[in-house]
């Protein structure tokens, strides 16, 4: 995550009950050079994340994840975008950081205390 930020390819803000991940550069990796490692890792940030989520029962948190974490709508948009109360997108919230954190730690992609700090 560090090296993402530094060359910024991903912002990180501190929010109510985590951190938000931005990518900021995801169609304009080069495919080349040391900064293709970084664009791998953004691909797998997403592909781990659908992987996490991927019971059928769980469509809308898979929902949540892709309108919150991979494309970065602010909060409020996203509980509308989502179609849920807002003490429901709450909730998943908690449960999709729940199972990425998981998955993360399970493949060694990121370290998920940094990642998801509450």
């Amino acid at each position: 995550m560090r090296t993402l930020r530094r060359h910024g390819y991903i912002e990180t803000k501190a929010v109510a009950g985590g951190v938000k991940i931005r990518i900021t550069k995801a169609k304009e990796f080069p495919q080349m050079g040391r900064n293709a490692r970084a664009c791998e890792n953004i691909a797998d940030f997403e592909c781990i994340g659908r992987r996490a989520l991927r019971r059928p029962e769980w469509k809308g948190r898979l929902k949540l994840f892709e309108t919150y974490f991979v494309g970065d709508v602010e909060c409020r948009r996203a509980v509308r975008q989502v179609g849920v109360a807002p003490g429901t997108f709450d909730y998943w919230f908690r449960e999709v950081k729940r199972a990425l954190s998981a998955e993360f730690s399970r493949t060694g992609l990121f370290p998920p205390a940094r990642c998801f700090q509450s």
